[in-house]
């Protein structure tokens, strides 16, 4: 059964929605774009901090060359599509300013919502891996961040 504030909507990929839902989202740059520089994920991620702790809690994330992971959980009245809107729009005009050419980010974005604290602990896991993953034998990364006290 589910609780009467979950929601499903689609534009291209399904969203699903839950009042005081805690999500994994991660978006790709255009088809075509150069990967991102150091300065450049440097920019996305002050985008991501921007509201932290006004309008969602963020807890993790990773900006990798070409795509990013964030792990986030709207504040009461704002809702996640508006939340990954400011933080596609806001980054893309600080890179198009940079130089970057438009499009910056791919239209959609994929969303799921952590059901459980296992779901989040796997997902934490699978955001901190990337980097070791694509790059084997890095030993550390700069764009990976973590708000170990939001996961308490």
């Amino acid at each position: 059964m589910m609780p009467d504030d979950f929601m499903v909507y689609r534009r291209r990929l399904p969203h699903w929605r839950l009042d005081g839902g805690l999500y994994f989202v991660t978006w790709r740059l255009a088809r075509g774009a150069a990967e991102l520089m150091g300065v450049e994920r440097d920019a996305v991620a002050s985008a991501l901090h921007h509201f932290n702790r006004q309008r969602y809690a963020l807890l993790a994330y990773v900006i990798m060359n070409d795509h990013l992971h964030v792990l986030v959980q709207p504040a009461d009245g704002f809702a996640l599509q508006d939340i990954v809107k400011s933080w596609k729009a806001y980054s893309a005009r600080r890179l198009r300013h940079a130089g970057r050419a438009a499009p910056v980010w791919q239209q959609e974005y994929f969303d799921r919502v952590m059901r459980n604290r296992h779901d989040v602990f796997e997902t934490l896991e699978y955001i901190s891996k990337n980097p070791t993953r694509r790059w084997a034998g890095i030993e550390s990364y700069p764009w990976f961040w973590v708000d170990r006290s939001g996961l308490e």
